[in-house]
């Protein structure tokens, strides 16, 4: 049972405060892709630990029942006390309990790539019939959409990617930073950012808010921007960035990433009268996932790959937006300005020496270190039980 008790005390950690904490630990913004590998590896040791503390306690409380110390014979129903078969009771319960939540994990996960691999494809079908190519050869992935007055630019990941930016953009940005823009979502691209937050999707409809599912998602939704700003930086420099995120997120207001409340919640700096309602990595708009959103992107507003409804498309909200989340400020404050000044401001983007290192370390440690002193001798001890 202390082996259930240790599993049962790392799983509520790595569920409630250990995300909080992270949430705000404003100087993971310096080292994003170990920051990234920290959130993923957070998420996968609490789903270890909640399913290991669910059988260990399953095999606390009905294998010493049934189960005779060595050279003896297997206990029957019928030699069980009410305390046992209480026991016996509970163990069954969470037994079932177990079965159900990953058998939803699984159902959830299934239900949000399919969700999301049919929008994109329907709107790439869309892009294609209402946007125009570049003219530039050198560019075959990029499509112009005529925009009005909204200057956007936005990735539609997956097969046959494509780079979608409004003719506003290329109106009101210099080449120069139109490449950078570019660039910034070709990053996303090509890290196939989509499926990092398509993990926290599904982990966030799975478990529900409380679980910290959606400090998780807000901040990798950030930590994917840093990491394609850093992309365009590298290849175009700082300047033509910081000029497209200052021009492109301007006049467009930050919304919370994770409020699961509207089902066309803004993942970023929102447009709503955008004609092309980029939804975040092409979730569903009749969904109420917390990356389904209307967005106005690229790497002035965008937080995390992008998809669209469609130009024109009837899924644009025209409800008002509800108020954010209790914890919203810390993440909208990592929205337009943080990245500027992240961009601006270089002595504060440079990680102290070995930061990285030790946050990688920590988080091959939250996975390694439960498995080796808690899990590997409870399974032993399990299997040399029953042999």
């Amino acid at each position: 049972m202390i082996t259930a008790a240790w599993l049962w005390l790392l799983a509520i950690t790595l569920t409630w405060p250990v995300p909080a904490v992270l949430a705000r630990a404003r100087w993971l913004l310096t080292v994003p892709r170990a920051a990234v590998v920290l959130w993923q590896a957070v998420a996968v040791a609490a789903l270890l630990a909640v399913f290991g503390a669910s059988l260990a306690t399953i095999q606390a409380l009905a294998f010493g029942l049934l189960m005779p110390e060595k050279g003896g014979h297997p206990s029957s129903l019928r030699d069980l006390d009410a305390m046992g078969l209480i026991h016996l009771g509970i163990a069954g319960a969470l037994l079932v309990l177990t079965v159900v939540a990953l058998v939803k994990l699984n159902y959830v996960g299934i239900q949000v790539a399919r969700r999301l691999r049919r929008h994109r494809r329907r709107h790439r079908d869309l892009i294609d019939l209402l946007a125009r190519a570049t003219s530039a050869k050198e560019e075959p992935d990029v499509r112009v959409l005529e925009s009005g007055e909204n200057a956007y630019a936005y990735c539609l990941p997956g097969r046959d990617a494509r780079v979608v930016i409004s003719n506003a953009a290329l109106r009101d940005l210099t080449p120069e930073q139109v490449a950078a823009v570019i660039e910034h979502e070709r990053a996303h691209l090509r890290a196939r950012h989509d499926l990092l937050l398509e993990f926290f999707t599904v982990l966030y409809e799975a478990a529900g808010r409380r679980a910290g599912t959606e400090a998780a998602l807000e901040q990798s939704a950030v930590l994917v921007e840093l990491l394609a700003d850093d992309a365009a930086r590298r290849l175009h420099g700082a300047k033509p960035l910081i000029g497209a995120l200052a021009t492109m997120g301007s006049s467009t207001p930050l919304s919370s990433p994770a409020n699961p409340i509207s089902p066309m919640n803004p993942i970023s700096p929102a447009s709503p009268a955008s004609p092309a309602s980029p939804a975040s990595h092409g979730s569903s708009a009749s969904s109420k996932s917390p990356t389904d959103s209307t967005s106005s992107a690229g790497p002035a507003s965008s937080t995390g790959p992008k998809d669209a409804s469609g130009p024109g498309s009837a899924n644009t909200p025209t409800e008002s937006e509800p108020s954010p989340s209790p914890g919203a400020d810390e993440v909208l404050a990592h929205g337009v300005l943080p990245r500027l000044r992240r961009l601006v401001d270089a002595p504060v983007s440079v990680a102290p020496p070995g930061l990285a290192a030790a946050v990688y370390a920590l988080a091959v440690a939250l996975i390694a270190v439960p498995t080796v002193a808690v899990a590997v001798p409870w399974l032993t001890n399990t299997y040399n039980a029953v042999r």
